[in-house]
């Protein structure tokens, strides 16, 4: 799948929506400083690799923020939302 440059400050709407991944799935997204990435998940498991940069997440229902550096790994422990927000210079992850 094509990477995607988002800057939230020129898309204030929905960025993205994933309802469902599977695990032979995966999206690649490149964020600019500040640019988020959003993703509804039915279900835990998914997991956010940082491929490059720096970013920060945040999952619905919990109340801990996570920092990911380069070669780092998330993985979604509940439904809801998860939000990925890139650092400073930007972000590069993988969503599977």
């Amino acid at each position: 799948m094509k990477a995607q440059t988002l800057n939230v400050d020129r898309v204030p709407a929905p960025i993205r929506t994933d309802t469902d991944l599977s695990p032979r799935e995966t999206d690649e997204i490149s964020l600019i400083s500040g640019g988020l990435f959003r993703m509804d998940v039915r279900r835990a498991g998914a997991a956010i690799l940082c491929l490059q940069g720096d970013c920060w997440i945040t999952q619905e229902g919990d109340a801990g923020d996570y920092r990911l550096i380069t070669g780092e790994t998330f993985r979604v422990s509940r439904r809801g939302r998860v939000i990925v927000q890139a650092m400073r210079g930007g972000a590069q992850v993988r969503v599977a």
